[in-house]
């Protein structure tokens, strides 16, 4: 549902670069923006089973193609945008798009895992080091023991 949401802010962005620059559009039909009732169950959706990151790469992308939105409603209310500045918000749309669709593959695909053994937080990176540490030592004291060096005490 995500990716389908994806592909159509990415359609509907090629058609509003060209009507916020007075342009007539290159490609067509254009596709509608969810919005209502699809949008926030789509909404709903992600943020009940996607993962902070798609979440937030969610809004980032909504917030992107709103922005180039207003643009569009800025030309025919008379009041257009510099060419510049539609560019940026049609380029701010594909990035975030395309960034929302790197973290849905990661989160599907195989680095799905990696994604979820990955720590997260300040204290989770540290207890991760320190863990690493620690077998560090064991193996070698254990080599130590094994090469014939001093041996681990053990209180005897």
């Amino acid at each position: 549902m995500v990716a389908d949401h994806v592909a159509r802010v990415r359609a509907w962005a090629n058609i509003a670069v060209d009507e916020a620059k007075g342009e007539p559009p290159r490609f067509s039909p254009k596709p509608e923006l969810s919005a209502g009732d699809e949008w926030y169950q789509m909404s709903a959706r992600l943020r009940v089973f996607g993962s902070l990151i798609a979440r937030v790469q969610f809004d980032h992308m909504h917030s992107a193609s709103s922005t180039l939105l207003l643009l569009v409603r800025r030309y025919e209310n008379g009041n257009p945008a510099t060419p510049e500045e539609v560019d940026a918000a049609f380029q701010l749309v594909h990035l975030m798009a395309s960034r929302l669709t790197i973290v849905l593959t990661a989160e599907l695909g195989p680095l799905s895992d990696e994604l979820k053994d990955s720590p997260k937080h300040r204290w989770q990176i540290r207890e991760k080091k320190n863990q690493q540490k620690k077998f560090e030592a064991r193996n070698r004291l254990m080599s130590q023991g094994e090469d014939g060096g001093e041996q681990p005490p053990d209180g005897s």
